[in-house]
């Protein structure tokens, strides 16, 4: 992704990312599409495709099931969610209008284990 970014945008190859994470669940192939995700997700040619892919939905579901994913996926979907909102203003509407804000609110916050 790094190496030819223009290319993969112009083969749409990104949306058969967010597809694939629509479609599977598994471990394997989530990791796999969350990291080209999030390479793409620093390039604002990338973020405006994003908006209303579904994409966020995905990953706020993925942030809500709290221990019931890999940690590292809760993780790459926080960077994700981050990059996509940073500078976009259609993106961060997105996110507002699907209560992301709250669910990163109730998925941030400390409690102490006893």
């Amino acid at each position: 992704m790094p190496l030819i970014p223009e290319y993969i945008h112009r083969l749409n190859a990104h949306q058969y990312f967010v597809k694939m994470m629509q479609i599977y669940s598994d471990y394997e192939r989530r990791i796999a599409c969350m990291k080209a995700i999030l390479q793409a997700s620093k390039y604002d040619f990338f973020k405006v495709n994003f908006n209303n892919s579904g994409l966020v939905d995905v990953l706020l579901d993925i942030i809500k099931s709290g221990t019931d994913v890999h940690l590292d996926l809760r993780e790459y979907a926080f960077n994700i969610i981050s990059n996509l909102c940073s500078n976009n203003r259609e993106n961060q509407k997105e996110f507002r209008r699907k209560h992301g804000i709250e669910i990163l609110k109730t998925n941030l916050a400390y409690s102490e284990v006893e």
